[in-house]
């Protein structure tokens, strides 16, 4: 089943513990006075010349991740974010904003004296030596992330870590389908439509073991939960809980997230793959690259036992069952391109070559759907 929902910090939420200690370092730095001393006003100067160049510094940031995300979405896909949601930029942001609030504060300390000691000069100095080379390793992250082959194996490998994550046992039969009681309530969604990015398992599972009910999932992550839409079911006696204690452990926002969606990262590479095949650009082989990162995606699963959707008690009860998806699915997702391929044998070819190959993995009675797959293209 799906795994303990991920929290995610938030990128307001990242910079605080930098901005804290920044301030609390620019007020107690200035406070030591033993060893060399040097002229107060002139630390007073340095410190107002790091604040002025941190500023231009931080838009440098918002600059560069305002570039890549829109360059990015214009020449390989408008969902693919990893740029924008790595950890890097949010903690250089974070850091530039407490070495800025590190200067202004100890600006502000040292102009009570006219000597203090030489520990100030030298922390500011290495904290803007330290905010050049993050600064430096976040340019060089920008510039990775525009090269295609870079975002591929990016794609590809997160595609990969989370498939392995969500199904970690071998594949040995085909599921048996999960019998439910009679659904008694539906939980509609009260709010606009919104993306399913997580589901918070652990707090399902506890109502339904206190309930003693079955809790059905109307959409799985990376689906887009509408208006109205039946967001959960409650299957058997209605346990009166409230639908907003239902609600609560569905996390939606407007991006699709990789924790956990298993189809996003073949969403990216077809997107890719699609966008290559346009006659507007009609670059084949940037497809054949994006078929290659499908290839890996779906030989990640071939083996695997796909039915994690049902989260049983110790009885074999169902307790929370998920619409995750099964095998013609994922060579569903795999096979997207086909009706594009007429003048494009190159790629016509490396479908039907990972088809190939994925069945020569693939346990027996997965093979059917690979040999449809594959059969407009012989």
């Amino acid at each position: 089943m799906l795994r303990r929902r991920r929290r995610r910090l938030r990128a307001s939420a990242v910079g605080l513990p930098y901005a804290a200690a920044g301030i609390v370092l620019g007020v107690l730095l200035p406070t030591i006075h033993g060893g060399p001393m040097v002229d107060a006003d002139k630390v007073s100067g340095l410190l107002q010349a790091m604040a002025a160049g941190l500023v231009a510094l931080t838009g440098l940031v918002f600059s560069l991740l305002s570039t890549v995300v829109r360059a990015v979405s214009t020449s390989l896909s408008p969902r693919l974010m990893l740029f924008r949601d790595h950890p890097l930029v949010w903690h250089a942001l974070g850091l530039f904003v407490g070495v800025l609030l590190f200067a202004v504060t100890a600006s502000l300390q040292v102009s009570h004296d006219r000597r203090m000691s030489v520990v100030v000069p030298v922390a500011a100095v290495v904290l803007v030596l330290g905010c050049m080379a993050v600064g430096g390793r976040l340019q060089l992250r920008a510039l990775s992330e525009v090269q295609f082959e870079a975002v591929l194996q990016r794609v590809t490998g997160q595609g990969l870590r989370v498939l392995a994550r969500l199904y970690p046992h071998e594949y040995h039969a085909a599921p048996e389908p999960v019998s439910l009681s009679p659904v008694s309530r539906t939980v509609v969604w009260p709010n606009r439509y919104a993306l399913l990015q997580q589901v918070d398992l652990p707090t399902l599972t506890a109502i339904a073991v206190e309930h003693d009910c079955t809790i059905s999932l109307g959409y799985l992550p990376g689906m887009t939960i509408p208006f109205r839409g039946t967001a959960l079911r409650v299957h058997g006696d209605d346990p009166g809980v409230p639908d907003a204690a239902l609600l609560a452990a569905l996390d939606v926002g407007v991006d699709r997230t990789f924790d956990q969606d298993p189809l996003l990262a073949f969403r990216l590479l077809n997107d890719i793959a699609l966008r290559a095949l346009s006659t507007a650009i009609n670059d084949p082989y940037t497809a054949v690259r994006a078929v290659d990162g499908l290839a890996d995606l779906l030989r990640a699963v071939a083996d695997r036992d796909l039915d994690i959707g049902t989260v049983r008690a110790d009885d074999g009860r169902p307790l929370v069952v998920a619409p995750l998806p099964d095998w013609p699915r994922f060579v569903a997702a795999a096979t997207e391109v086909l009706p594009y391929l007429g003048a494009a044998p190159m790629v016509r070819d490396r479908v039907l070559r990972m088809l190939d190959d994925t069945a020569a993995a693939a346990p027996p009675d997965r093979r059917v759907a690979l040999t449809t797959a594959a059969g407009p293209l012989r």
